[in-house]
């Protein structure tokens, strides 16, 4: 149980600005893919947007993610 807490994960020094945005509306209502939260991380700052019926740190962690590691699924 404990050996999360070992983890010693390799850190760069890439810094991100992170604007994050909950909506009260789903994201696909407009047009955007099927998803909670979308990360656009080609943009200054990286731009999330968050449902509020769907926010969770989960999910918040996941798309900072895509700001320092950009998109690795569509």
């Amino acid at each position: 149980m404990l050996s999360g807490c070992a983890y010693d994960p390799t850190f760069t020094d890439k810094t991100v600005d992170v604007r994050i945005i909950v909506v009260d509306y789903d994201l696909k209502q407009t047009g955007e893919k099927e998803a909670y939260a979308l990360a656009w991380p080609e943009t200054k700052p990286c731009l999330i947007k968050i449902e509020r019926k769907h926010y969770t740190h989960e999910i918040i962690g996941h798309e900072i993610r895509h700001c320092f590691d950009g998109f690795w699924h569509d």
